[in-house]
């Protein structure tokens, strides 16, 4: 028997020709797993999710969409487009009607509402080209309250994969300004509706949050405020063939720096409504450039007099920059023409009262000091301070690299603090050199002015 067995080959199981289909599906899967793993390099990034950003106002809607191009492309079944900037210049018009015909608003009741013409615009997000629509949404009842039914099938009507995340923007009556996203819902091929909720509110918390705007701009504007204090230096005193000479009376004082203050105000609240409106536009940088540029022209000024008697046109015209500066910050903030007016009321009082509060905190002392020979030195010292600011601000605005954006910064951050501790050095320093003034006559000693330069 073992001698039999010694000759033969010893063989497994056999396991029949299911173990075979077996093996070719296992055979299948990893070369299928094989070619994703090799075609995923090949992607420069994951399919993009569209955005729409629903912003309520207090009589209409407003309604952005961010479309990725390449998606976009898909839904149209247009192909593989070289330059997104031709392919837009060229297909502006349907595009337009295509976002028209795939977004609609209605009431709780099935009321339609009115979409005003999609404005379209190409942008990159995230360093991919979007086509980004906005539109004006108003019920045919002129009622704006209570849940709005948001449909849209945009690229996922065809592109079945596809998502748009739908969220909240900027809402004048929650006072929320920010550019902050509140998300809503999720539509998708199966899902192309979503209900907005009230989200309630009212036009005083939304122009009181405006005040508390207005007063945060300016009270963390370090340039904004180191403008305010080179007008200031300049306006306490006087100028006598071509130099500072002496304090002014406190009367004629007061006069020069309501003049000086109230045509700045004049100035920027005239280009603040001319740029949040939309009449006047202009690019960011020149408008920041401008700024330092009135910073070091006011400082130099108040080195040595270059404009004497005429500061308040000046300051007028000073203002009207830095109007263009704070109308950037509320940049389509409001969808709707009363949102847009009371907020432009209460973020101009917000300015004005900081502003006011640093004139009120600041000039009594400038007035006791400027009739005093330590002024010369705290004038030009104060002045140049300001020019030094202004020069490294000017720099780095036309885009010389100083590495100084992170002190700018901190230097924001930390400017309530700057002028609150100015204010009470200028007042101590005011009561010392105050005092001592009013007892030089009494030794013999005559009183000095506060020197020429």
């Amino acid at each position: 028997m073992g001698a039999c067995n010694r000759g033969r080959t010893r063989r497994g199981p056999r396991l029949g020709p299911a173990f075979g289909r077996v093996r070719a599906a296992g055979l299948w899967l990893f070369a299928f797993l094989l070619l994703v793993g090799l075609a995923t390099p090949a992607q420069a990034h994951p399919a993009a999710t569209s955005l729409i950003l629903v912003e309520r106002g207090a009589s209409e809607t407003r309604v952005e969409l961010r479309l990725p191009v390449d998606q976009l492309l898909m839904a149209l079944q247009h192909g593989e487009v070289d330059d997104p900037a031709v392919w837009f210049a060229d297909n502006e018009a349907q595009l337009q009607t295509y976002v028209a015909e795939h977004v609609a608003l209605a009431s709780e009741d099935g009321t339609q509402w009115i979409l005003g013409a999609p404005a379209l615009r190409l942008e990159f997000i995230d360093e991919l080209p979007h086509i980004v629509a906005r539109m004006r949404a108003t019920p045919p009842t002129g009622e704006v309250d209570g849940p709005i039914h948001l449909r849209s099938d945009a690229i996922v009507h065809r592109v079945v994969s596809h998502r748009l995340l739908v969220v909240r923007g900027r809402n004048f009556e929650q006072a929320r300004f920010a550019e902050e996203s509140l998300p809503i819902g999720m539509l998708h091929y199966k899902k192309d509706t979503v209900v907005i909720e009230d989200e309630g509110g009212s036009w005083w918390r939304g122009f009181v949050g405006m005040v508390g705007l207005g007063a945060d701009h300016i009270a963390h504007g370090s340039d904004h405020l180191l403008f305010i204090l080179a007008l200031l230096l300049a306006a306490v005193v006087r100028p006598v063939a071509g130099r500072w000479a002496g304090g002014r009376p406190t009367g004629e004082g007061l006069r020069a720096i309501a003049w000086v203050v109230s045509a700045f105000t004049i100035g920027h609240t005239l280009t603040l409504i001319l740029g949040v409106t939309g009449v006047v536009r202009l690019p960011s940088q020149p408008v920041e450039i401008a700024i330092a540029l009135t910073l070091v022209v006011s400082a130099a000024h108040a080195l040595r007099p270059i404009f004497p008697r005429h500061e308040a046109w000046i300051a007028a015209g000073f203002g009207l920059i830095h109007g263009l500066a704070f109308a950037s910050e509320l940049a389509d903030f409001a969808p709707d023409k009363l949102s847009l007016g009371l907020g432009l009321a209460g973020f101009n009082i917000g300015i004005e009262l900081v502003q006011l509060l640093i004139v009120v905190a600041i000039t009594p002392s400038l007035l006791v000091l400027a009739r005093t020979p330590a002024y010369r030195y705290l004038r030009i010292g104060g002045a140049s301070i300001v020019i030094v600011a202004a020069t490294g601000w000017l720099l780095e605005r036309v885009g010389l690299d100083l590495g100084l954006e992170a002190e700018f910064n901190t230097l924001d951050q930390v400017a309530p603090w700057v002028v609150l501790g100015l204010a009470i050095g200028l007042a101590v320093l005011a009561g010392v050199l105050g005092k001592k003034r009013r007892q030089l006559p009494a030794t013999g000693v005559v009183a000095t002015s506060s020197g020429s330069a």
